[in-house]
């Protein structure tokens, strides 16, 4: 997990994990920020990078509608939002781009720009390789 200090409440939850084919992995990223009107908002990416990089760039980015709470809905939409690169110069720090809108009709997030968020623990004490 990655936040900044400055934006209470928003941050990435990042999960990597090896494909298994000795050639790339595989990141999946949830960001969890808000809408024009302070309600919470997801976006969600997924995409695959070489095993000998600390980069993913351009990776297309979804939001999702129609679902309920605690699964009461008929069916989910898929909404392409844009697109995010990460990068970690070290492993206690992600840097992003971002740029992406939502359609207007719902009032979700648009923009664009760059951050950099710092992780917010290490696993079990492991140490930072």
């Amino acid at each position: 997990a990655y936040y900044d200090t400055s934006h209470g409440g928003e941050g990435l939850v990042i999960e990597i994990y090896d494909n298994g084919d000795n050639a790339t992995r595989t990141i999946f990223a949830a960001w969890y920020t808000y809408d024009n009107v302070g309600l919470p908002f997801w976006l969600v990416a997924q995409g695959s990078m070489p095993l000998n990089t600390n980069n993913l760039t351009n990776d297309p980015v979804y939001y999702y509608t129609g679902g309920g709470f605690a699964g009461n809905f008929t069916g989910v939409n898929s909404n392409n939002w844009g697109t995010m690169s990460f990068s970690w110069p070290n492993c206690n720090k992600l840097n992003f781009t971002f740029n992406g809108s939502t359609d207007a009709s719902i009032g979700g997030p648009s923009g664009s720009g760059s951050r950099t968020w710092t992780r917010l623990s290490d696993i079990n004490g492991l140490n930072c390789e």
